[in-house]
């Protein structure tokens, strides 16, 4: 966190106020009238004034100049001023050795002044004493006397006597004067210029002059803000105003502030979308940091936010968001309001969100600015900014070509953790993970050790992952798909292949290729990416070990056919397929003929209503195992007659089976004629009529299609099947 306390010395000046500080000094420095002479700092809260004053005591103290500071809030009654006043004239005198002699007769003068004025005591170096018995120890100690002229301008002329000795003039800072009610800002400027208005005594008032007008001007002429401001001109002699910090000061400090949070916190922001945040870092200096107070609000603000959600969300973004919730909050909670429509690509006028701000709030000329943030936040949002809709024809036909980095930003979204994300969003709104989602931290970690262990050591990692769905897992690993080495790509394979929880709630029966399903995606980007790769040996052992270990024999053919013949891959708008011309695909189609011929027949159909045969017994007829493989089949179907049925429900599509149109219920040929290649048919009709030896084949489906539909899903399958038997025989 960044505390508010102002600097004390040039080192930890951060934005080069040299100059400045210099021009102040040689103004105090050419001083050419020995009269009280009234200063006054101007600047906003929060801009520094406080340090600027640190740094011009540093500057005068290295001139031998005696300067003192003093907070008004300390001192509130003119009673409490004027003491510290009086104790910094004594003290400042002794800092001059010329002057240590005439003490006796400072102490005496105030003492009368004080009295004339009513004030019974004062502190004299440390200790609040009556002022009588001060004055009369040191009177004795000097051995001089006390002057019986008791009036005001004599005592005052005295003072000014002995204080127009002093070599260089005192220097009295009073900071914080915008911070006094109205009341005790006039009394301060009251109390300098016609009580404490002594020779050679500089004061240097620190104040934002807007407040500090508003309050006086409540005391004179018409009233008014301006009534004040002109008051201020008769006061102040040299009014010095605080430059405006430039935004490329503002920024330089911002970004020095967040040097130091990476150094504090032993972290590295990412360099992914910097420049670009530094673009838009720049427009929120701009529009809203005036001061380095903002800065530090901003970036206290976001070391909160970013520990509560480190490594779950962009801390760029939280940068960003935070600046909108701290500067512009009514803005801000509109876009809370309107979440829903901040991760739609198209708008509409209804609800355009630049109708809806606050002008009071964010200026009609800064508009552009802070709804050019949101746009980099949200680049798929729904809140049009301009009087018509954003629709699909209103977008340039080169809008893609010229927009090829907002594409890229609006792809990236989810893997840069971008609160442009709808999951992320809500991390930041509720500083919470959602039950249904995984931690990005941890997910990291597991695709950190994904990338350095073998399969088998990965048990941890698996245990886990085992509290997420596998959809969600999925799609985590497309997302941060390119962050996978060879090992990493292997290991996600072979977790689709052997880890049975994630291949269970998987259907490995879709297609490998061209498939849109999230794991798909990643197999095929993995081909592609070991094209290039130099470490032909560990994927070709860990295929191998993916064909001897899994159970998903017919995701398995699908596989090993698509490594032979090549995966179909999208590039550059054209789908073509993509083999691994190193890889010795026949040593990995001799290790899966091994295991098909070592593989019990009831392992081929463990679950026919969803694991389709088509591609494992073409492959094993092609590799010409067919003649072995029906004699099994013929012989696993002698010993249970349902097994006939199952063998036929390996091919045929249940979606035809139990769909509810007539148009769409009979199952294809194709499949009956693919089940007999397996089993005769004589041996498949008699081990069926074992099971419905009663079935009645006489009904049209068109004419009882209610009834049709109300038999189980085998019953049906044996209906369409014994028709297909008839029709074969017709044909002949």
């Amino acid at each position: 966190m960044n505390n508010d306390k102002p600097i004390n010395n040039h080192t930890q000046d951060a934005l080069s106020r040299e100059r400045f500080i210099e021009a102040s000094v040689h103004q105090i420095e050419n001083m050419d009238d020995d009269s009280s002479f009234i200063v006054g700092l101007y600047g906003k809260w929060g801009i520094g004034k406080t340090s600027i004053v640190n740094l011009i005591r540093e500057k005068l103290k290295a001139e031998d100049y005696f300067t003192a500071y003093f907070n008004p809030w300390i001192f509130r009654t003119e009673e409490a001023l004027l003491i510290e006043i009086f104790n910094t004239i004594i003290r400042g005198c002794n800092s001059d050795e010329k002057l240590k002699s005439t003490l006796s007769v400072i102490g005496s003068t105030l003492k009368k002044y004080a009295d004339f004025i009513k004030l019974p005591k004062f502190n004299f170096y440390g200790a609040e004493i009556d002022i009588t018995d001060t004055v009369q120890g040191v009177g004795k100690a000097l051995g001089t006397f006390l002057d019986e002229d008791l009036s005001l301008e004599k005592q005052k002329g005295i003072t000014n006597q002995v204080l127009r000795q002093l070599e260089k003039p005192l220097v009295i800072f009073i900071d914080d004067v915008d911070r006094l009610d109205r009341v005790e800002i006039r009394l301060l400027f009251k109390t300098i210029k016609l009580t404490a208005d002594f020779d050679k005594i500089i004061y240097v008032l620190a104040f934002d002059e807007e407040v500090v007008s508003k309050s006086l001007g409540q005391f004179y002429g018409s009233g008014e803000q301006e009534d004040g401001k002109r008051f201020i001109e008769k006061i102040v002699q040299l009014p010095i105003r605080i430059p405006k910090l430039s935004t490329e000061t503002k920024l330089k400090y911002s970004l020095t502030l967040i040097s130091k949070w990476e150094n504090k916190n032993k972290l590295a922001l990412p360099n992914i979308d910097k420049e670009d945040f530094i673009d838009k870092f720049e427009i929120v200096h701009d529009l809203f940091l005036e001061t380095p107070r903002d800065s530090k609000r901003l970036m206290n603000a976001f070391s909160f936010v970013e520990k509560s959600l480190r490594g779950e969300v962009n801390p760029f973004d939280l940068i960003l968001i935070e600046s909108l919730r701290l500067f512009t909050p009514k803005l801000f909670q509109l876009l809370v309001n309107s979440n829903e429509w901040l991760f739609n690509s198209f708008g509409n006028k209804d609800i355009n969100i630049s109708s809806r701000i606050d002008v009071t709030e964010v200026p009609s000329e800064k508009q552009s600015g802070v709804l050019s943030i949101v746009d980099w936040l949200f680049p798929n949002h729904k809140l049009v900014f301009t009087d018509e809709p954003k629709s699909i024809d209103s977008i340039p036909l080169d809008y893609w070509d010229t927009n090829k980095e907002l594409e890229k930003r609006i792809k990236n979204l989810t893997k840069n953790l971008n609160i442009g994300s709808r999951p992320y969003f809500l991390k930041y709104l509720e500083f919470n993970i959602g039950p249904d989602q995984i931690p990005d931290t941890l997910f990291k970690g597991i695709l950190d050790v994904f990338n350095k262990k073998s399969f088998q050591e990965l048990e941890d990692e698996l245990n886990n992952m085992s509290s997420f769905s596998a959809d969600i897992l999925f799609n985590k690993f497309e997302i941060f798909e390119s962050e996978l080495n060879e090992l990493g790509r292997i290991n996600f394979i072979k977790l689709l292949f052997l880890n049975k929880q994630f291949n269970d709630s998987f259907a490995l029966s879709k297609r490998l290729t061209g498939s849109p399903r999230s794991a798909f995606r990643i197999i095929n980007k993995s081909i592609s990416y070991f094209r290039e790769s130099s470490d032909v040996v560990l994927i070709e052992e860990g295929f191998i070990e993916i064909v001897q270990e899994s159970n998903h024999l017919q995701a398995l053919a699908q596989l090993v056919k698509a490594l032979e013949l090549g995966f179909e891959i999208r590039e550059e708008g054209r789908i073509s397929l993509i083999t691994i011309p190193s890889l010795d695909v026949e040593k990995i189609k001799t290790s899966f003929k091994e295991r098909v011929s070592q593989t019990p027949v009831e392992d081929y159909f463990t679950d026919p209503d969803n694991y389709k045969n088509w591609d494992l017994f073409r492959l094993i007829n092609e590799e010409g195992m067919l003649l072995p493989l029906k004699e099994r089949i013929q012989r696993w179907i002698n010993e249970d007659s349902k097994n006939a049925l199952t063998l036929i429900k390996s091919f045929a599509s249940m979606v035809f089976i139990e769909a509810k149109s007539y148009y769409n219920n009979q199952i294809n040929d194709d499949a009956f004629i693919e089940a007999e290649k397996y089993a005769d048919r004589n041996l498949l009709v008699n081990s069926i009529l074992e099971i419905y030896d009663d079935i009645d084949l006489s009904f049209d489906p068109a004419d009882d299609y209610g009834n049709f539909y109300k038999r189980d899903s085998d019953e049906s399958v044996t209906i369409q099947y014994l028709r297909f038997v008839e029709r074969e025989k017709n044909n002949k």
